[in-house]
């Protein structure tokens, strides 16, 4: 607060104890807190943040940590690459070119004042800022995802805006691996360079060879040097440029996991209203009882499964001791049940498939089967409505995936079935 005071010309450069009171009341009241006392926040910052000028004891001033850090955390909230495209930050970068290099100060100056004091140093603080946004971005993925407030096609907007953001930039982490790479290739050639000349001289013993050698010698073991910490530059920006692109990829799953909620909430949507719109078609109205449904509405069961829980003997007994062979218990009750049941149903998936096989023929030599008027015949003769309902199943699956079949049902349940316990509308299978 002192620092943005400053900036905007609303104290000076050095303020008072009075000014400093005021902005922590400000920050006070900015998180809704209780104001604390003054003189203990003054005491803690005058350690790293606060001095006093050295001709006015009585006024304070920010000190250099002061003005570095506030300028850190601005920089990592308010990132000024953010807007800027990373693409072009390497490509001033990649400017450099091996035919401008005469001598070792040139590629050590290059170096020293263009890579490692300006561009290095951006392109870092560039990633920092990248990563910070795509994190961002999927955070608000995550948001979009969880949410039932908004409505699908705004939710798809927002998800499909940020998406394409997200990817715009995994675009340009990819153009940056490119453009490195073209860097790297044109050091190489700046250290082969000085390699050449080191082996051009010839192996004499001369003073003025030899010492020339030395500097041949010296002068490449600096570009050597420069070409690794470069090297060492680009794995540390592969290495972020890893993680950019994996929460990309990761923004890309949670954008299918949008879609499949979409396409889920849909379903349940149109399960709902098709079972809202049936039941209301089987509803009547009236002004004493309301809204109402027939006796014959059809009633579901919940769906369960009945399991028999099977306990093991405890022995109490430890230490080592014989195997013997246990032979189970039998339940000999459960057993004859479940092979009751179990032949129960194999007769009724036999008499199933007789049945369906039967009609399927009939089907072929009429060209058309009235279902309705065979269902009861069925469960009478078999005295099991399971294996009826079982083989008009098995019926209409069939005529539904043979296009040579069509179906052709009337929502209206005939007079001979409403004495029965089960009500059936008018069902065809004709030939087509």
């Amino acid at each position: 607060m002192l620092h943005k005071k400053i900036i905007n010309k609303q104290i000076n450069k050095h303020f008072t104890y009075k000014d400093i009171e005021r902005c922590i009341k400000e920050v006070a009241l900015m998180e809704s807190s209780s104001i604390p006392h003054t003189d203990p926040i003054v005491d803690g910052l005058l350690k790293y943040y606060l001095e006093h000028p050295r001709e006015e004891r009585f006024k304070y001033a920010l000190t250099d940590f002061a003005l570095k850090f506030v300028k850190l955390i601005d920089n990592k909230l308010y990132s000024p690459y953010a807007k800027f495209p990373l693409r072009d930050t390497f490509k001033k970068l990649a400017d450099f070119t091996a035919s401008d290099i005469k001598s070792i100060d040139d590629f050590n100056r290059w170096y020293e004042f263009n890579f490692e004091g300006n561009s290095g140093t951006v392109i870092i603080d560039h990633l920092e800022s990248l990563k910070d946004y795509v994190n961002k971005a999927i955070d608000e993925l995550n948001i979009y995802i969880n949410q039932d407030q908004d409505s699908a096609l705004k939710t798809a907007e927002n998800v499909s805006i940020l998406f394409e953001k997200i990817t715009a930039k995994s675009d340009e982490i990819k153009d940056t691996l490119l453009i490195s790479n073209s860097l790297d290739e044109e050091i190489e050639q700046v250290v082969d360079y000085f390699l050449k000349r080191k082996n051009s001289l010839p192996n004499t013993k001369t003073p003025e060879q030899k010492e020339t050698h030395k500097i041949f010698r010296e002068e490449y073991g600096r570009a050597v040097q420069i070409k690794k910490k470069v090297d060492e530059f680009f794995v540390e920006v592969e290495y972020k440029l890893g993680q950019l692109l994996d929460r990309s990829a990761y923004a890309s799953t949670q954008l299918i996991t949008v879609q499949d909620n979409f396409k889920n909430k849909s379903a349940v949507r149109i399960n709902i209203k098709r079972f809202l719109k049936f039941t209301l078609e089987q509803a009547s109205f009236s002004k004493k009882d309301g809204i109402t449904l027939s006796e014959k509405f059809p009633l579901k069961s919940i769906v369960s499964e009945r399991f028999k829980h099977v306990g093991l003997v405890y022995y109490e007994e430890f230490g080592i001791q014989k195997s013997y062979v246990i032979e189970p218990k039998v339940n000999e009750a459960h057993l004859e049940l479940q092979i009751s049941k179990l032949d129960t149903e194999l007769t009724r998936q036999e008499n199933t498939a007789r049945w369906v096989n039967h009609f399927k023929k009939q089907l072929n030599d009429d060209g058309e089967i009235d279902f309705s008027n065979h269902f009861y015949d069925i469960a009478l003769k078999e005295n099991d409505a399971l294996i009826a309902l079982k083989v008009g199943f098995e019926l209409v699956e069939f005529a539904r995936h043979n296009n040579g079949y069509e179906i052709k049902i009337d929502r209206e349940i005939p007079k001979s079935s409403l004495s029965q316990n089960i009500a059936l509308w008018k069902m065809k299978i004709i030939k087509k």
